[in-house]
């Protein structure tokens, strides 16, 4: 899991993941399916895509059934921010 202090560092934190990723998995990345957030729309993004040959699949906006993965990974990744706030016994508000 990463995490950004800033969306300006949403091309940066993917090229760490995907080097971790090939690494992990012996597979490199082919499709990108972000959800039209605009930590990904920059040209900047767009050319080191398609430099690594990176096919870029908007999803469908407001539309997490198009997307079920990653919003599967969202579900768990607040599941355990959850957890971490229960156990460090702070409220609900946070």
């Amino acid at each position: 899991m990463i995490l950004l202090n800033y969306k300006s560092e949403a091309l940066a934190k993917f090229k760490e993941w995907k080097v971790v990723s090939a690494q992990e998995s012996g597979k490199q990345v082919k499709r990108f399916p972000p959800d039209g957030g605009c930590e990904y729309t920059p040209k900047k993004f767009a050319q080191y895509l398609e430099s690594e040959g990176i096919t870029k699949e908007m999803t469908m906006p407001s539309s997490p059934q198009s997307n079920a993965v990653v919003e599967w990974a969202n579900c768990t990744i607040l599941e355990h921010v959850q957890c971490m706030l229960d156990d460090a016994g702070l409220s609900n508000k946070y």
